[in-house]
């Protein structure tokens, strides 16, 4: 069927000073083609009026439409796929789908060259996947009618998105969207509410360096969305819940990239985080507690890779239960914060005004074959069912931590390996399933007969300090990490001990006779890497001299 030509549509437009429709249309010539089966793929259209007409399931299919009005016209089904829309040249005669009902229509790949209205338009799962819309061309108007109908959301997949119906998009298919241009409205503004993301679908979207500060993401889902760089402190809805009375919400976060990012006190327990990326992060107070954090091979596309924390920075931070196998956490700091006090356990991991209670938790947490390697791990609890098979912890940090009534080779897991690691203070079941565990060059102090507690000051380089938001010295630091009891290891276990000697090392004794096989074959301030010295005498050095480029008065406050 042939449609008329807009001569007299555009005549009723014209502005004061036109004569004519033929004036308002200069040089354009109507082409208005008749086709079988409203088939205009690959038609030019100029001038044409489809004003009220059904044209369900028509096909526009890389036609090119030049002031063209589907005022009011249903076009459900419709297919634009690839088509393009050229600027008529004047501003009264632009391509008009106001009031259309585009239900299920696609408009995948289209080109908005010229001025093209769909205000007051239905939209239920239309598709505009791929399109540009932030050059002005694409007019939605303030909202989208049925954005969210007829049980499907309408697709903008990987569009370059504009900013009339932001309020909007937690209604929408925004995968793989580009929003850089709405970065004002997504913002948080100092004193006032985050931007609520609830609900939406924005997979694969990039919000780095944003500020997105008090946010509210409830169902939102993430998965490979980038927040590299971006602040995202005391966010929410960006846990897995669980009801009785009404319906249960999974965070879904996998392979998100969080790297460089800010979330301080932020809630990820229960989260599908499989395989996100947390290095050089700021994590303080934040909670994982039951989390997803390996790789998931079953995923599409597969996530090969388990999440990563290196150079994160975690102070106070609850690992209760999470799942973390073949995680890496190199020269994280994942500590509790104590400014010098003794840690005590367990942990507590319930209390008033915030996610955790001034410490570090793992308790329970799968951690095979995770590499903590050079992390910080002073104070942590690691108490309880955790699962430490195969995991290593060369050259950790785990001054005053606590491994007491944790199963070590769990269901014939491999040994761990705390090579080179500082286990001053370290808590270890008489009974503890670690033969076979390496221990070579690893720090101990069984007490020296006199003191009944000690510290240790110790140098971190910047490794240490390259995560988000870091205040002070990014080069070096002084820290300093307290214990109230000194190390306690079984008496009876085969391993290599930590004088390089394989075999039965024997019990740990403190000063005046101690045992040679748990001291390593480096003084502590020559230690490779992280050096140090004690604050009074240990079993195997003595306390540190006046000199020391660490002590009690320059400890970093920041830390």
């Amino acid at each position: 069927m042939k449609p008329a030509p807009l001569l007299m549509a555009a005549a009723l437009l014209l502005p004061h000073g036109v004569e004519s429709a033929a004036g308002a249309v200069g040089a354009l010539a109507a082409s208005c083609p008749t086709v079988a089966n409203n088939d205009y793929s690959g038609q030019t259209l100029v001038l044409c009026n489809f004003n009220g007409r059904t044209l369900s399931q028509a096909k526009f299919v890389n036609a090119k439409l030049t002031g063209v009005s589907f005022t009011r016209a249903s076009l459900v089904g419709a297919d634009f796929t690839q088509a393009t829309f050229v600027d008529s040249g004047n501003s009264v005669l632009p391509t008009d789908f106001s009031f259309a009902t585009l239900d299920h229509a696609r408009f995948v790949n289209a080109t908005f060259n010229g001025v093209t209205y769909f205000t007051y338009a239905s939209m239920a799962c239309v598709d505009f996947s791929n399109t540009v819309l932030n050059k002005g061309n694409a007019v939605f108007g303030d909202s989208l009618l049925n954005a969210s109908g007829q049980n499907c959301r309408a697709k903008f997949v990987g569009a370059t998105m504009n900013c009339e119906f932001v309020s909007q998009w937690n209604q929408l298919d925004m995968t793989t969207a580009i929003i850089t241009a709405c970065a004002p409205q997504l913002q948080s503004v100092q004193g006032g509410p985050g931007h609520d993301f609830s609900g939406g679908n924005y997979s694969g979207v990039v919000f780095d360096g944003l500020n997105l500060t008090g946010s509210t993401w409830t169902g939102a889902i993430l998965e490979r969305a980038s927040f590299q760089g971006a602040t995202l402190d005391n966010a929410t809805g960006l846990n897995s819940t669980t009801s009785l009375n009404g319906p249960s919400v999974t965070a879904r976060l996998s392979a998100a990239k969080f790297n460089s990012a800010s979330a301080q006190n932020v809630d990820f327990s229960g989260a599908q985080l499989y395989g996100a990326n947390f290095s050089s992060a700021n994590l303080s107070g934040s909670k994982f507690a039951g989390a997803f954090l390996t790789a998931n091979t079953a995923a599409t596309p597969p996530i090969q890779d388990a999440a990563n924390f290196n150079n994160a920075y975690l102070p106070n931070v609850d690992l209760t239960g999470a799942k973390l196998a073949s995680a890496k956490f190199e020269h994280a700091s994942f500590y509790t914060s104590n400014l010098g006090a003794t840690p005590t356990f367990p942990c507590t991991t319930t209390c008033g005004g915030g996610l955790t209670c001034g410490c570090s938790v793992a308790t329970g947490a799968d951690l095979t074959n995770a590499s903590f390697a050079g992390a910080y791990l002073a104070g942590v609890d690691f108490t309880g069912k955790t699962h430490v098979n195969g995991t290593n912890f060369s050259s950790a940090i785990l001054v005053g931590s606590s491994f007491s009534s944790v199963p070590f080779q769990v269901e014939q897991g491999a040994a761990p390996d705390f090579s080179g690691a500082m286990l001053q203070g370290v808590i270890f079941d008489s009974d503890a399933a670690l033969n076979g565990a390496i221990f070579v060059d690893a720090f101990f102090d069984f007490g020296d007969g006199a003191n009944k507690s000690n510290a240790v000051y110790l140098k971190l380089s910047h490794d240490y300090l390259r995560f988000a938001g870091r205040v002070g010295s990014k080069s070096s630091t002084c820290v300093g990490a307290a214990y109230g009891k000194f190390s306690r290891i079984p008496a009876t276990l085969n391993a290599t001990c930590a004088d390089n000697f394989s075999g039965a090392c024997g019990a740990g004794k403190p000063r005046p006779t101690p045992n040679p096989h748990w001291k390593g074959r480096n003084p502590l301030s020559g230690n490779d890497g992280v050096y140090g010295w004690y604050d009074k005498d240990a079993t195997y050095e003595n306390k540190a001299p006046a000199t020391a480029a660490c002590n009690s008065n320059n400890l970093d406050p920041n830390w």
